[in-house]
Protein backbone atom coordinates (compact mmCIF):
# COMPACT_ATOMS: atom_id res chain seq x y z
CA UNK A 1 0.00 0.00 0.00
CA UNK A 2 1.23 3.22 -0.75
CA UNK A 3 1.66 6.56 1.32
CA UNK A 4 -0.88 9.22 0.99
CA UNK A 5 1.17 12.34 0.27
CA UNK A 6 0.40 16.07 0.57
CA UNK A 7 2.08 16.64 -3.35
CA UNK A 8 0.97 17.98 -6.10
CA UNK A 9 -2.31 21.05 -5.82
CA UNK A 10 -2.95 22.26 -3.05
CA UNK A 11 -5.50 25.26 -1.90
CA UNK A 12 -4.05 28.25 0.94
CA UNK A 13 -6.42 30.41 3.05
CA UNK A 14 -5.56 32.85 5.01
CA UNK A 15 -7.17 34.84 7.95
CA UNK A 16 -6.78 38.29 10.19
CA UNK A 17 -5.20 36.39 13.40
CA UNK A 18 -6.94 38.87 16.04
CA UNK A 19 -5.28 36.77 19.19
CA UNK A 20 -8.01 33.90 18.96
CA UNK A 21 -8.75 31.47 16.20
CA UNK A 22 -11.98 32.78 16.43
CA UNK A 23 -13.01 35.89 14.32
CA UNK A 24 -12.35 36.50 10.35
CA UNK A 25 -13.41 35.17 7.41
CA UNK A 26 -11.05 32.89 5.48
CA UNK A 27 -10.19 34.01 2.36
CA UNK A 28 -8.12 31.65 -0.63
CA UNK A 29 -5.91 32.43 -3.09
CA UNK A 30 -5.82 31.83 -6.33
CA UNK A 31 -4.55 28.04 -7.62
CA UNK A 32 -0.59 28.65 -7.09
CA UNK A 33 1.75 28.68 -10.04
CA UNK A 34 3.09 24.99 -10.80
CA UNK A 35 5.72 23.78 -8.43
CA UNK A 36 5.82 27.24 -6.79
CA UNK A 37 4.39 26.25 -3.30
CA UNK A 38 7.27 25.66 -0.71
CA UNK A 39 7.70 25.33 3.02
CA UNK A 40 10.92 27.02 3.90
CA UNK A 41 12.97 25.69 6.88
CA UNK A 42 15.62 27.61 8.21
CA UNK A 43 17.78 25.66 10.79
CA UNK A 44 18.50 27.88 13.88
CA UNK A 45 21.89 28.54 14.48
CA UNK A 46 24.36 25.61 16.26
CA UNK A 47 26.57 27.01 19.04
CA UNK A 48 29.40 24.40 20.30
CA UNK A 49 31.28 24.17 23.20
CA UNK A 50 35.08 22.94 22.20
CA UNK A 51 37.51 21.33 24.39
CA UNK A 52 41.05 21.00 24.28
CA UNK A 53 41.16 18.48 21.03
CA UNK A 54 38.19 19.95 19.79
CA UNK A 55 35.77 17.40 21.12
CA UNK A 56 32.32 19.00 21.55
CA UNK A 57 31.55 19.33 25.29
CA UNK A 58 28.19 20.15 24.70
CA UNK A 59 26.09 21.42 21.65
CA UNK A 60 23.13 23.61 21.96
CA UNK A 61 20.79 24.59 18.99
CA UNK A 62 18.30 27.63 18.28
CA UNK A 63 15.10 26.75 17.00
CA UNK A 64 14.22 26.64 13.07
CA UNK A 65 11.97 29.03 11.17
CA UNK A 66 9.00 28.64 8.77
CA UNK A 67 8.36 30.17 5.38
CA UNK A 68 5.43 29.25 3.08
CA UNK A 69 5.75 30.72 -0.25
CA UNK A 70 4.27 30.50 -3.18
CA UNK A 71 3.18 32.58 -6.96
CA UNK A 72 0.35 33.36 -8.51
CA UNK A 73 -0.21 34.90 -12.18
CA UNK A 74 -1.71 37.54 -12.74
CA UNK A 75 -4.49 38.23 -15.73
CA UNK A 76 -6.97 40.88 -16.43
CA UNK A 77 -9.65 41.18 -14.10
CA UNK A 78 -7.15 40.05 -10.91
CA UNK A 79 -7.81 41.01 -7.30
CA UNK A 80 -5.77 40.48 -4.89
CA UNK A 81 -7.11 38.46 -2.13
CA UNK A 82 -4.58 40.29 0.65
CA UNK A 83 -3.21 44.09 0.02
CA UNK A 84 -0.15 44.90 -0.05
CA UNK A 85 1.93 48.37 0.27
CA UNK A 86 5.27 48.44 -1.11
CA UNK A 87 5.42 44.65 -0.41
CA UNK A 88 4.02 44.68 3.16
CA UNK A 89 0.97 43.07 4.01
CA UNK A 90 -0.68 44.41 7.33
CA UNK A 91 -1.66 42.41 10.48
CA UNK A 92 -0.68 38.99 11.30
CA UNK A 93 -2.68 35.88 9.39
CA UNK A 94 -3.54 32.39 10.01
CA UNK A 95 -2.54 30.74 7.30
CA UNK A 96 -3.45 26.47 6.32
CA UNK A 97 -2.22 25.12 3.28
CA UNK A 98 -4.82 22.19 2.08
CA UNK A 99 -3.58 19.54 -0.12
CA UNK A 100 -6.67 19.66 -2.70
CA UNK A 101 -5.17 17.02 -4.96
CA UNK A 102 -5.59 13.94 -2.16
CA UNK A 103 -7.94 15.54 0.88
CA UNK A 104 -6.97 13.06 3.29
CA UNK A 105 -3.31 14.16 2.93
CA UNK A 106 -1.69 15.78 5.94
CA UNK A 107 -2.19 19.86 6.16
CA UNK A 108 0.25 22.57 7.02
CA UNK A 109 -0.97 25.20 9.65
CA UNK A 110 0.45 28.00 10.24
CA UNK A 111 -1.25 30.01 13.73
CA UNK A 112 0.40 33.02 13.13
CA UNK A 113 2.33 34.87 10.21
CA UNK A 114 3.63 37.80 9.15
CA UNK A 115 3.05 38.08 5.31
CA UNK A 116 4.57 40.15 2.15
CA UNK A 117 4.41 40.06 -1.31
CA UNK A 118 6.51 40.71 -4.35
CA UNK A 119 5.02 41.49 -7.91
CA UNK A 120 7.82 40.79 -11.22
CA UNK A 121 6.89 40.32 -14.97
CA UNK A 122 8.84 38.11 -17.59
CA UNK A 123 7.60 37.85 -20.87
CA UNK A 124 7.79 34.19 -20.98
CA UNK A 125 5.47 34.16 -17.70
CA UNK A 126 3.78 37.39 -18.05
CA UNK A 127 3.12 39.14 -14.16
CA UNK A 128 3.55 37.19 -10.84
CA UNK A 129 2.96 37.93 -7.76
CA UNK A 130 5.24 35.92 -5.01
CA UNK A 131 3.64 35.31 -1.69
CA UNK A 132 5.67 34.66 2.08
CA UNK A 133 4.17 33.98 5.29
CA UNK A 134 6.68 33.78 7.99
CA UNK A 135 5.50 31.95 10.85
CA UNK A 136 5.85 33.79 13.91
CA UNK A 137 6.14 32.95 17.96
CA UNK A 138 2.86 32.04 19.24
CA UNK A 139 1.28 30.45 22.13
CA UNK A 140 -2.20 31.26 20.43
CA UNK A 141 -5.81 30.66 22.18
CA UNK A 142 -7.64 27.95 20.24
CA UNK A 143 -10.63 25.97 19.98
CA UNK A 144 -13.89 26.42 21.78
CA UNK A 145 -12.30 26.44 25.18
CA UNK A 146 -10.19 29.28 24.09
CA UNK A 147 -7.27 28.00 25.92
CA UNK A 148 -3.62 28.52 25.01
CA UNK A 149 -1.44 25.92 23.13
CA UNK A 150 1.65 26.26 21.62
CA UNK A 151 2.19 23.49 19.02
CA UNK A 152 5.23 25.19 18.03
CA UNK A 153 5.45 27.63 14.79
CA UNK A 154 4.08 25.16 12.09
CA UNK A 155 1.90 22.13 12.33
CA UNK A 156 0.85 19.43 10.35
CA UNK A 157 -2.69 17.62 11.07
CA UNK A 158 -5.96 16.77 8.94
CA UNK A 159 -8.07 19.24 8.03
CA UNK A 160 -11.35 19.55 6.34
CA UNK A 161 -13.15 21.93 4.09
CA UNK A 162 -16.90 23.23 4.02
CA UNK A 163 -18.97 21.64 1.36
CA UNK A 164 -20.57 24.72 0.59
CA UNK A 165 -18.26 27.43 0.91
CA UNK A 166 -15.10 25.32 0.21
CA UNK A 167 -13.24 27.17 3.47
CA UNK A 168 -11.63 25.62 6.00
CA UNK A 169 -13.92 24.30 9.08
CA UNK A 170 -11.34 22.13 10.96
CA UNK A 171 -7.90 21.53 11.59
CA UNK A 172 -6.65 18.30 14.34
CA UNK A 173 -3.08 18.77 14.51
CA UNK A 174 -0.86 15.13 14.76
CA UNK A 175 1.22 16.71 18.03
CA UNK A 176 -1.85 17.32 19.75
CA UNK A 177 -1.34 15.86 23.39
CA UNK A 178 -4.93 15.64 24.38
CA UNK A 179 -6.43 11.90 24.25
CA UNK A 180 -9.17 14.21 22.57
CA UNK A 181 -7.84 16.52 19.84
CA UNK A 182 -9.75 19.98 19.73
CA UNK A 183 -10.18 21.96 16.36
CA UNK A 184 -7.63 24.50 15.93
CA UNK A 185 -9.60 26.76 13.87
CA UNK A 186 -12.41 27.35 16.23
CA UNK A 187 -15.07 27.88 13.80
Amino acid sequence: MSKILSWGQCDIFVRQYNGTSKGSTWLKFDTPVENSTTLETTEGNKTEAKVEGGDNEAVRHAKSTYALKWEERIGAGHTDTVEDLDGIIAGEFEVLLFPTENPTAPALYIPVADGSATDSYTSADGTKKAYTFDAVKNSVKVGATGAKKDLGQVAWGSATLDGTTGLPTAFYAFKDPQTTKENLLGN
